[in-house]
């Protein structure tokens, strides 16, 4: 493949990038990238909040999702229990049940532009500056080629290339581990909380004929930046997410390019432990699980509960959003835009998406793009995101007085109070 220019690259098709082609101006060319392909699973709770619905409703014009994106069943509210302090109550929510990859794939097909090509399958080995220009080094099934472009915009998430530069670097991690069991009976939204098995929490969401249930773990600073499974290699098979999109998974690295996380054996047993729980309680179905040493039990249970493990981007201070420089633009988880305390990176990919699309149309209008982006066009982004990063400011300390048993139960007292509804005894 020859070399391709173009005005604008796209890094990542998940929310930040399709949002991002829907909203940029129609004259450009763009070229967008995506390691994987528009079929492959998440890993992504896939509840759509009122905020990220408004978005879609700004891109796309549509008040109600397709029927293959839509999930069953809905829920009202959010039960949350804390087995620290025994307490659960439940907090009213207006989540919109989805399918990510169809949510994904739903969004790009509204991409309708002359000068637009999507390139699946690509991995940006690495980005270069040349002069006005920067070039993409891309490989594809043996094939290598470079891509130019006037701009890039970095959609990729955690794994973003561009944040792996001292520079801009990365923001703090956790790692998400997620299941699907089978769906047997009414099941609420549930987050949970406690000590004993995560340092954060876990989640059960019902999505049509599966349960997803999943804990998410404090990351360890000597995992590599593309993820880990929770066992070596030759113990435990599973499916990580090598260049995911604003928790948006838009691909998963089949076993052959995972890397070990040796120096985690608790997660299987703490993963296993919490599922032992969940059971008990009657959170989840009746299932029967392995013995957490038993290694081949592990294996056999995890790959036929189809397990997924990803990293997650949690901010613990807003100083660690990164929208980029020199022409180069994050959107999305890769910037850092994801919540501590919910894990939610859909709604702030769709925002972050938006804004570049009104950064580009001033730019196209002050100088038709041949000039570097200034530094008023970085601010333009940030202060269209304003609301975003006051959200993500009040989350990193929310996150932080959730993670601390005698601040939750003070907050679930408080939200009980402020909701009418009264905080019940496990």
């Amino acid at each position: 493949m020859n070399n391709l220019e173009y005005d604008v690259a796209i890094v990542g098709a998940g929310p930040a990038g399709a949002a991002a082609a829907l909203s940029l101006p129609s004259e450009l060319r763009i070229a967008h990238i995506d390691s994987g392909f528009p079929n492959h699973a998440k890993l992504c709770g896939g509840l759509l909040t009122e905020e990220a619905m408004a978005s879609v409703r700004i891109i796309t014009g549509v008040t109600e999702l397709p029927s293959d994106v839509a999930c069953e069943p809905n829920y009202s509210v959010l039960r949350s229990v804390d087995f620290d302090n025994h307490v659960t109550t439940t907090m009213n929510v207006g989540y919109l049940n989805i399918c990510r990859s169809s949510f994904d794939r739903w969004l790009l097909s509204l991409v309708s532009r002359d000068e637009y090509k999507t390139l699946w399958g690509v991995k940006a080995r690495s980005i270069k500056k040349n002069g006005r220009h920067f070039e993409i080094n891309c490989h594809r099934e043996g094939e290598r080629f470079t891509i130019l472009t006037r701009f890039i915009i970095d959609c990729s998430g955690w794994a973003s290339l561009s944040r792996k530069s001292p520079s801009l670097g990365c923001a703090p991690r956790r790692f998400a581990l997620q299941i699907a069991l089978p769906y047997s009976k009414e099941t609420e939204y549930q987050a949970f909380f406690g000590k004993e098995y995560t340092d954060w929490f876990g989640w059960t969401i019902p999505k049509n004929d599966k349960l997803l249930v999943g804990i998410g773990f404090r990351r360890n600073d000597e995992l590599t930046s593309v993820g880990g499974s929770i066992m070596p290699k030759e113990d435990l098979a599973i499916n990580v997410n090598e260049e995911a999109n604003e928790n948006d998974g838009s691909s998963f690295g089949t076993n052959d390019n995972r890397e070990t996380d040796r120096d985690n054996p608790w997660l299987p047993g703490a993963f296993i432990a919490f599922l032992s729980r969940l059971r008990e309680a009657g959170y989840v179905p009746r299932i029967d699980l392995p013995d957490p040493r038993d290694r081949m039990g592990v294996k056999t249970f995890f790959g036929r509960n189809s397990l997924y493990g990803c990293p997650i981007t949690a901010l613990t201070s807003i100083k660690q959003i990164n929208f980029g420089r020199e022409g180069l633009f994050l959107a999305g988880e890769a910037a850092g835009l994801c919540s501590p305390s919910s894990g939610d990176g859909i709604s702030f990919a769709l925002a972050s998406g938006i804004a570049l699309g009104q950064v580009f149309r001033r730019m196209l209008i002050k100088h038709r793009l041949k000039d570097r982006a200034r530094a008023r066009d970085y601010r333009l982004y940030r202060d269209l995101l304003a609301s975003e990063i006051r959200e993500l400011r009040f989350n990193i300390q929310k996150a932080k007085m959730l993670a601390n048993p005698k601040l939750r139960n003070a907050a679930f007292k408080f939200l009980s109070w402020h909701n009418g509804k009264p905080v019940e005894r496990l």
